[in-house]
């Protein structure tokens, strides 16, 4: 009887000690803008891109997520950075395949899907950019056209997974 209770007890503290595990995933933060984000599920940080705020990598598959801010003057000129972002990935020969409007969480923006094939590998590419008070965002992904489907809501997580201080 007291081993049945000392093992139920046992599974359960484990049980517990896992999702407290899962629920604590690290919140990495950018105080220059301002910005937060809890690390999506199967990501790890990684270091080196002087551009991103953020910059995670999927270590199976090798994808990558950057996350990108630039303060504007205005908000009128966002259009302007997010222009030249998108020119110079159809002059490195990446193949526009879909631009929408969507929502992420709680952001609204435009979503634009390319594919660009590299080394016999071909990678889907998306950008969600969207404007918050004074800064432009853009998170990139870039992901395998194989393992698309499966690491897309690693992307979606880490758009929804973005906080502000203000």
């Amino acid at each position: 009887m007291h081993t049945r209770i000392f093992y139920a007890t046992t599974i359960i503290t484990l049980l517990w000690l896992a999702n407290l595990a899962i629920a604590q995933q690290p919140v990495l933060n950018n105080d220059q803008f301002g910005v937060g984000i809890t690390l999506p599920e199967g990501w790890s940080e990684v270091e080196g891109n002087e551009r991103a705020i953020f910059n995670f990598k999927h270590e199976e598959s090798q994808s990558q997520i950057e996350i990108i801010a630039t303060q504007l003057m205005s908000t009128d000129v966002a259009n302007v950075f997010y222009d030249t972002f998108h020119e110079t990935l159809e002059q490195s020969n990446f193949e526009r395949q879909n631009v929408a409007s969507e929502t992420i969480g709680a952001y609204t923006g435009t979503l634009t899907h390319y594919l660009f094939a590299y080394a016999g590998v071909q990678l889907k590419i998306v950008v969600f950019q969207f404007t918050r008070e004074s800064t432009a965002y853009l998170v990139v992904g870039y992901i395998k056209a194989d393992e698309f489907d499966a690491l897309f809501p690693g992307f979606q997580a880490a758009v929804s997974n973005l906080t502000f201080q203000s």
